[in-house]
């Protein structure tokens, strides 16, 4: 029985593992030899292991999924193949007992200046500090933060509580660009949405661990990578961050930076709304969302029709949406609303609360299923093909709208890899906006 046990464990970690983006984009597996003896199944597609900021062709991941079977005999053959098959579970990881290059590791610590470093920039009241400064090339794998805490008890919890969340901004940027290409409230960037409400949960990706945050995504740079927190509050805050920086021998030009942006925004939610919610131009391809919804409308309680919007992606200008996820729930890989906290290696409902007010952080990443674009992505969320037949919802929706209320408000956070080191990020919005937890409150 001990046994069985152990192989269970080794079996589960060995998936966990086989799920991560490694970084050695410019070693792939041999190809077998097209002509080659094989047993596998041919349902399975055979792809070059690639991690997930390495660039990809539209088409990619239909192929990846199997949807497009060439006719040639010998790609069939080469689909097939044994040795580095991209199995159902994920990509054969690197063998962690090979050894690795000395120096290849470097390491840069931030904010705690009471030990051994005195020079270290504390975290204080208004204070931008830099955790790390780095020449290129390298990949960031991996930054932890101190979670903060506001000590002043004219507040109360959950004011402090979404000061320390939304308070300090993480701000990265690559190779001397002034404007980073990634900006967020420190929080929503680790996916703690709702003011940092969220329990304790780790994934793939990132992590709230006890009284700390952790990111693991990779962050390839070509000339230089700088690693801000800034301290938008009154309040000095206790921090200690660290950044782990992995050295590449070379820049690889198939590798984008990666690229991460935080908006918050409110609107009357009506029958026949249609909007977006995000456009990037250039080439890349997304890799994560997470969302923070707030509503104190009577009549979305549950997120009762917030849930139902159509979630339209759209490549390159195409009219027709290349993918089209039938509820925001199913977009993140649930079903039936967000009914109950969950956390996977992928995606996770971290916080949930249903009425008075209605706050659902939510979140999702993809590895293999990365969504590839040559000029533009756009993310729209579209509520007209909702409840056709329910007209009486549709009459009192109406008169909700009528009456200045079916107000519904949203923090957004995507992550994606793009083949320039930064994009126009725009200021974010006023820090007592950011810090409410329903942004328009609606009228009863």
């Amino acid at each position: 029985m001990v046994g069985h046990l152990t192989n269970v464990v080794l079996v589960t970690t060995y998936l966990a593992y086989a799920c991560v983006s490694w970084p050695q984009p410019q070693q792939y597996p041999p190809m077998l030899d097209a002509q080659a003896e094989t047993t596998a199944d041919p349902t399975h597609v055979a792809v070059p292991y690639r991690p997930s900021c390495e660039f990809r062709k539209p088409d990619d991941r239909i192929q990846a999924q199997g949807l497009a079977l060439e006719a040639d005999p010998a790609e069939k053959t080469r689909k097939r193949a044994t040795g580095y098959v991209m199995q159902a579970m994920g990509p054969l990881p690197p063998d962690l007992a090979r050894l690795r290059q000395p120096g290849s590791f470097l390491f840069s610590n931030g904010g705690w200046k009471y030990d051994a470093y005195p020079e270290l920039e504390s975290l204080d009241a208004g204070r931008t500090i830099t955790v790390a400064d780095v020449q290129g090339p390298g990949a960031i794998t991996h930054i932890h933060c101190t979670q903060h805490f506001v000590r002043d008890v004219r507040l109360d919890e959950q004011e402090r509580q979404a000061l320390a969340a939304r308070g300090v901004v993480i701000e990265i940027a690559y190779d001397g660009e002034d404007e980073p290409a990634v900006r967020a409230p420190l929080a929503d960037f680790f996916c703690d949405g709702c003011g940092g409400r969220c329990d304790y949960f780790t994934t793939l990706f990132v992590e709230k661990a006890p009284k700390s945050y952790n990111c693991f995504l990779w962050m390839p740079f070509a000339r230089r990578c700088t690693v801000r927190l800034r301290n938008d509050t009154k309040y000095d805050l206790a921090n200690y961050s660290f950044v782990e920086v992995e050295r590449l021998h070379e820049w690889d030009a198939s590798l984008g930076y990666l690229h991460a942006k935080w908006d918050r925004f409110a609107f009357q939610l009506a029958s026949d709304t249609d909007r977006p919610f995000l456009r990037v131009d250039g080439r890349g391809h997304l890799v994560g969302h997470a969302w923070s919804i707030a509503t104190d409308e009577p009549l979305f309680q549950g997120f009762h029709f917030v849930m139902e919007g159509n979630n339209e992606v759209r490549v390159d200008g195409q009219d027709k949406p290349t993918a089209d996820y039938l509820g925001s729930e199913d977009a993140f890989g649930f079903a039936w609303g967000w009914p109950d906290r969950f956390v996977g290696l992928r995606n996770g409902i971290n916080f949930i609360q249903h009425r008075d007010p209605a706050l659902v952080s939510t979140f999702r990443f993809r590895t293999r299923n990365a969504i590839p674009f040559a000029r533009q992505l756009e993310w729209r969320v579209n509520w007209s093909h909702e409840f056709k037949t329910n007209r009486a919802f549709h009459k009192r929706l109406a008169e909700r709208v009528d009456e200045q209320g079916a107000w519904v408000d949203y923090a957004t956070m995507y992550y994606w890899y793009q083949d320039t080191p930064s994009h126009e990020q725009g200021p974010l919005m006023p820090l007592d906006e950011r810090i409410r937890t329903v942004l328009h409150p609606n009228p009863r």
